[in-house]
């Protein structure tokens, strides 16, 4: 066969043509996002909880009258408690890993505009903050496990569908493949997007040093996307006060091993500047809860019963058992250093 250009022309078509189709397959049959739900793999290490946990919503839109926002720290806040003392409220829960105001502010933008269509109104807003992370470099939209659905973004559609159908994602799909092996119950190893960045260490197993504190501790409000973030936050406080949703927002109270990255005082004067937004229960750091290994599953989540605790100060002002001091309504006159 005499190879001439339009052969080598229809063998690179033909090349690029089934490299595409197996990308194609192995992005629907892998479903590494769990965009496509066909679970031959069940196990997902990367799945898309902003995806997910926004089709979930809007399931039972009609009868959500509470939005819960968080990153993975929001996992120690217990629904069914923060239910029960904002009035029975049935809240949604928009807690993701990572997650940060630019998760979600498209989110309360739209449940507000859909309530408001229907001649209704969200009633119930509890967003927890994490002071320590704020100005870091936002993962929202960035790879395919953090794309936000097309209803909060705008994007067409078929651009967003086709994005995930042709995504190459070796590790994703070795990962699932190989997570599919493993006996029922194994340990599945963390999600790739974890939160702080810094290593994720169980409390109970350290050292009264575990980690090296670095010479010079971060500085929140020096970080580039700072100012953007509080505006961000200023519009998202300004929404629920427009549309009459009643707003609270907490800090995560931070393990004294986090907080030893951070500097401090200027930490103080981030809480300050998210305080002159809105109020806000500021939970800091205080010695005896970085005591309790007990409270923690590591160094930056925090276990139910903090959040419990959390939730009855916001609600009663009830301090924890031995009138423990914990968490401060700001704007106020701001502690030592020490006392956060």
């Amino acid at each position: 066969m005499r190879l001439t250009p339009k052969f080598y022309a229809l063998t690179l078509i033909a090349v690029c043509f089934i490299s595409l189709a197996v990308v194609v397959a192995a992005n629907v049959l892998i479903d590494p996002q769990r965009m496509f739900g066909l679970e031959l793999f069940p196990n997902k290490r990367n799945e898309n909880l902003r995806y997910a946990q926004y089709l979930a919503y809007r399931k039972v839109e009609p009868s959500i009258g509470g939005l819960m926002f968080a990153s993975s720290r929001g996992s120690g806040i217990p629904l069914d408690v923060l239910s029960a003392r904002t009035g029975g409220v049935r809240y949604a829960d928009f807690t993701v890993g990572a997650g940060m105001i630019t998760d979600h502010l498209p989110v309360l933008e739209r449940a507000i505009r859909d309530k408001a269509a229907r001649g209704e109104r969200l009633k119930q807003v509890f967003l927890l903050l994490d002071v320590d992370l704020l100005g870091e470099r936002p993962t929202t939209n960035r790879n395919p496990q953090t794309q936000l659905h097309p209803d909060l973004t705008g994007e067409d559609p078929v651009r967003f569908w086709v994005r995930y159908l042709t995504a190459i994602q070796f590790r994703a799909w070795r990962d699932d493949v190989r997570r599919a092996s493993l006996p029922k119950g194994a340990d599945l190893d963390e999600p790739v997007i974890v939160e702080p960045p810094l290593p994720r260490i169980r409390v109970a197993t350290l050292g009264p040093l575990p980690l090296p504190i670095p010479k010079e501790p971060m500085r929140v409000t020096a970080r580039p996307d700072y100012q953007r973030q509080l505006g961000l936050i200023r519009r998202f406080a300004e929404l629920c006060r427009e549309h009459g949703v009643n707003l609270t927002i907490a800090t995560s109270p931070i393990h004294r091993i986090t907080l030893s990255y951070v500097d401090i005082n200027d930490l103080m004067a981030a809480v300050a500047d998210v305080s002159g937004i809105a109020p806000l229960w500021d939970f800091g750091s205080p010695a005896w809860l970085s005591d309790r290994h007990d409270l923690w599953a590591d160094h930056s989540h925090f276990t139910d019963e903090v959040g419990r605790m959390m939730i009855e100060r916001i609600a009663t002002g009830a301090l924890p058992p031995g009138a423990l001091q914990f968490g401060v309504r700001r704007p106020a006159a701001e502690p030592s250093a020490t006392g956060r």
